[in-house]
């Protein structure tokens, strides 16, 4: 049939199903036992016979619209969602057994579409296919599609958030233990097991945040599982691996990229120039026959080298490639994607562009004046999964104070220039803050180039920071949004704000005059510097007469001989935290002292 016809056909077939009132019954089991026992068949076989022409449909290829597919939500998904809840709750053969695998196709190939997985979310299926996983006793094909469902439901941004809300991780686990690894099936069959065992794996870490993946095993599971399986894709003519084309097993990878110690590792393991400049290339050859799965797979790689971009121990092979960047500058002029429907998580691909080149190559933007200096002005950083809470903050410190908050801007260079406007920047920290690359480099440009006044907000109550985040933040004054009123909340923050712009405006105007520094204004000193807490505590400056003093002595002596003398009594003084002193966090300070010491 034309693709026309197929559509048409389809949503005709819908049609029939949702405004039949005796099937709809006989989907939602409220036919009497005993009673129009041949209704019912003749409705069982109707419903067959369509199942499989709509899977065949599908299966061709149907471009499915959620705007069409909405109006079935209630009339349709629910009634089968509902039959198969109620089939298996029986635990028992019936007639219905021949529908439930249709019903499930159905709903497997739906899902496929990602755009409809909303539709899903809606009529609770994440929570519904989870309990059955978690059921014992269900059939091996069974298994199969629910798990195909839920890994298609696990490739919307929404659908993540609702799976791990219903605590998939742990039925994941539980399936794996006591029903993969032990179903008669599955022993017999070892194709089907470790293609389920592998979807299971990856939806895993398809929900997980990046920054919770601490366990060898599942680092290993990447060097050996994934990486090996992104490359037997490629090497495919459908650029498959079981049910996983290349791009969403790039997607996984980008995913886990953003934690860098399983960067550290893979790197190990696999060198720039052999595993991902293969991925490149692969991807590049035969682009006269160019798909949006190569387009989106070439994206979603940039997003992974912004990721590699951000370790100084690699930035150096990067800067070698004189290839990378002018690959991707050329993709990006002749090659777009038609697809809308991808994850929020994944950058576009200029904006990947901008990020490697700001990482590799930075530069400070052309200042430009604020358009009204009468205001403190202040600038919001978020993640894009906390734009509710954003917008809350948004509306109250709007209206309840007399700062003049810049909105939201879409790209790079508007950002950065509200940053450099801005008299205070707020961070919303939480795990996707952490775990978003646009805002892991808003905050390094404010607290390594530029050095301006921020005030991290934790929004998310269970994240503790690690890494590059920990390091910029451990030693500035935070706050915590917890159970405590929004309003209250945002009473204390107001309260820090104006502090801290108290405090820099005091440093600002006191700044040729350091010797009338309280200790307060040394502290912030060291803060604003990027300078590690721990120097603060050493030193113990009581004001800035004793900082001013101290960097005109140490102008007149080997900053390396003041280190080797300093450097055992700071490792003794901090060695309950293991903290030592590294040259290069002192060499960051006596640069500091360097620009203070000739300013009274």
């Amino acid at each position: 049939m034309e693709y026309t016809v197929r559509v048409k056909m389809y949503y005709r077939l819908l049609n029939q199903i949702s405004s039949s009132t005796r099937i709809i019954s006989f989907l939602k089991n409220e036919f009497l036992e005993n009673i129009e026992q041949l209704v019912a068949n003749s409705c069982r076989i109707i419903l067959l016979m369509i199942l499989r022409v709509l899977y065949h449909i599908q299966r061709v290829s149907v471009n499915l619209s959620i705007l069409e597919l909405k109006k079935y939500e209630t009339t349709l998904f629910i009634p089968f969602i509902t039959f198969i809840e109620k089939y298996f709750s029986r635990n028992k053969p019936s007639e219905d057994d021949v529908l439930i695998k249709p019903i499930l196709d159905f709903l497997w190939i739906t899902s496929k579409e990602i755009s409809i997985i909303p539709i899903f979310i809606n009529i609770q299926c994440p929570k519904i296919c989870l309990q059955w996983l978690s059921l014992s006793y269900l059939r091996s094909e069974e298994y199969q599609r629910i798990i195909n469902i839920l890994n298609n439901i696990a490739r919307h941004d929404e659908g993540t958030i609702i799976l791990n809300k219903y605590k998939c991780e742990e039925i994941f686990n539980k399936f794996i233990k006591e029903v993969l690894s032990i179903k008669i099936d599955y022993i017999i069959d070892y194709g089907i097991y470790k293609k389920l065992l592998f979807t299971v794996t990856m939806m895993t870490f398809l929900t997980q945040n990046s920054s919770d993946i601490e366990n060898i095993h599942d680092y290993e599971i990447i060097h050996n599982i994934l990486l090996p399986a992104i490359e037997t894709s490629l090497s495919s003519s459908t650029l498959m691996y079981f049910e996983f084309c290349t791009s969403e097993l790039l997607f996984i990878l980008m995913k886990l990229f953003t934690n860098d110690n399983i960067v550290n590792y893979i790197f190990e393991k696999y060198m720039i120039s052999t595993f991902f400049s293969n991925v490149l290339t692969t991807l590049l050859i035969d682009m006269e026959n160019i798909s949006d799965q190569k387009i989106l797979s070439m994206i979603i790689l940039a997003n992974i080298f912004w990721s590699i971009s951000f370790q100084d121990q690699y930035k150096n092979d990067l800067i070698q490639n004189k290839n990378l960047i002018p690959t991707f500058e050329i993709f990006l002029a002749n090659y777009v994607l038609s697809s809308t429907s991808i994850s929020r998580q994944i950058f576009p691909l200029k904006r990947a562009i901008d990020g490697i080149k700001q990482n590799l190559y930075p530069t400070k933007p052309v200042a430009i004046s604020a358009t009204n200096k009468s205001l403190h002005s202040l600038m919001i950083s978020y993640s894009y999964i906390d734009l509710d809470f954003y917008r809350k903050l948004y509306d109250i410190l709007n209206k309840t104070s007399k700062l003049s908050i810049y909105s939201d801007a879409d790209n790079r260079k508007q950002i950065g220039q509200n940053i450099e406007q801005s008299d205070i920047i707020l961070f919303l920290i939480s795990k996707e803050f952490f775990t978003n690359k646009s805002c892991r480099q808003e905050l390094i440009y404010v607290t390594d180039i530029l050095k301006k006044p921020f005030i991290p907000v934790f929004i998310d109550q269970d994240f503790k920071p690690i890494g590059w985040l920990h390091k910029r933040i451990d030693r500035v004054k935070c706050i915590r949004f917890g159970e405590r009123d929004l309003m209250e909340s945002c009473e204390e923050l107001l309260s820090m704000i104006n502090e801290n712009l108290s405090m820099n405006l005091s440093l600002e105007n006191n700044s040729l005059d350091i010797k009338k520094w309280n200790e307060k204004e040394v502290k912030q000193w060291f803060i604003n510097n990027n300078l590690i807490s721990e120097l603060y505590e050493f030193y113990q400056f009581q004001n800035g007469n004793e900082l001013f003093l101290y960097a005109q002595a140490i102008s007149t002596y080997s900053w390396t001989k003041e280190y080797e003398r300093i450097r055992s009594s700071f490792a003794k003084k901090f060695q309950e935290q293991e903290q030592n002193l590294s040259s290069h966090e002192f060499l960051k300070f006596i640069n500091a002292l360097e620009r203070i010491k000739y300013l009274n």
